[in-house]
């Protein structure tokens, strides 16, 4: 993980488990699932850095269903 992603992280408050009842990275809608393997995403916000699926930061947002 770069700097820059280090210094998005922190400022967005990113922790790798949540502590808000069904807000997640699973189910936030800059969750990317398949871009690392393992059981690891990615998110639009972070450029480079992985985030857990169980994960929260500031931003999140509900994933919009269709």
């Amino acid at each position: 993980m770069d700097e820059n992603d280090l210094s998005t992280r922190n400022s967005l408050k990113y922790v790798a488990v949540s502590e808000k009842e069904g807000e997640n990275c699973l189910n936030c809608q800059f969750y990317q699932p398949d871009k690392f393997e393992g059981s690891c995403g990615g998110c639009q916000l972070f450029a480079n850095g992985a985030v857990a699926e169980a994960g929260y930061c500031i931003s999140w947002t509900a994933k919009q269903t269709s």
